[in-house]
C-alpha cells in the first residue's frame, strides 16, 4: 500500500465503522458545528426514504470530511451508468459510473461535471491524461465553469472487506490541476466498478468519501 493510499484510506475508516449500523442519519443531524444542508427534512422525503432502505434499495455510506459529517445515501433512480442517491434529509447526489457528477442542497454544490475521460480510464484500469468540467453558481444565478487537467494514475491493489466480504480492489488515483487549484480523487475499482471512492466536491465542500454498502 502506498503512502497516499493508507493517507486516504485513514480518511475513509469512519465508513467502514459505520457500513454495518442500521443508523440512517441525514446530514443535518450528524453535522458539527452547524448545519450542513440548505434544506430542512421534508416528511415526505424520509418517509420515501425509510421505505427504500426497508425495500433493499442500493446504500451508500459517505463523509464529509471538511464538515466531520457522516450520513447515508438511498439510490433514487437509475438511468445506463447515471445514479441519483438521496438522504433522509434530501441532500442528493448524482454519479456516472461511480464518479461524481453532481449535489444539491450542501452549501457550494457543484451543480453538474463533465467526467466521460476520467470515467473510461479510471473503470478500464488504465493511466492517462484527462480533461474534467466542473460548472458550480457564481453567487449571482450564474455559471462559473472550472477545466481541469487530470493525470490518472495506478496505485497497486488492496484487500478490502465489505461487511464480512472480501474484495481486491485496484487503488487508482486522478490528479487534476488548473492555473487556480488542484485537488486529488482516489477511486478504488473492483471488476470494473468503483466500491468506494474520495471525491472533491468544490472549494465550499471539500472531499467526500464514499462507500457501497453490501446487505
Amino acid at each position: 500500500m502506498t503512502r497516499a493510499s493508507r493517507m486516504t484510506w485513514a480518511l475513509l475508516v469512519p465508513l467502514v465503522l459505520v457500513a454495518g449500523c442500521d443508523q440512517m442519519a441525514g446530514l443535518s443531524e450528524l453535522a458539527s458545528g452547524g448545519m450542513t444542508t440548505k434544506a430542512a427534512t421534508v416528511p415526505m422525503v424520509a418517509a420515501d426514504f425509510d421505505a427504500r432502505v426497508e425495500a433493499g434499495a442500493p446504500l451508500m455510506i459517505a463523509n464529509l470530511q471538511e464538515r466531520n459529517a457522516l450520513t447515508t445515501f438511498a439510490l433514487v433512480a437509475e438511468r445506463g451508468a447515471d445514479r441519483t442517491w438521496r438522504t433522509r434529509d434530501n441532500v442528493t447526489m448524482t454519479t456516472r459510473g461511480g464518479l461524481m457528477t453532481g449535489t444539491r442542497a450542501l452549501a457550494g454544490d457543484l451543480m453538474s461535471a463533465d467526467v466521460a475521460e476520467s470515467q473510461a480510464l479510471v473503470l478500464s484500469g488504465r493511466p492517462g491524461l484527462a480533461v474534467r468540467i466542473h460548472r458550480y453558481l457564481d453567487g449571482q444565478n450564474g455559471i462559473e465553469i472550472d477545466s481541469y487537467v487530470c493525470e490518472i494514475s495506478l496505485r497497486g491493489t488492496e484487500n478490502l472487506t465489505f461487511e464480512g466480504v472480501p474484495i481486491r480492489a485496484e487503488v487508482i488515483a486522478e490528479t487534476c490541476t488548473n492555473p487556480g487549484n488542484d485537488f486529488e480523487n482516489f477511486y478504488w475499482v473492483s471488476g470494473g466498478t468503483v466500491v468506494q471512492s474520495r471525491q472533491w466536491v468544490g472549494p465550499e465542500v471539500g472531499a467526500i468519501a464514499m462507500r457501497g454498502v453490501i446487505r
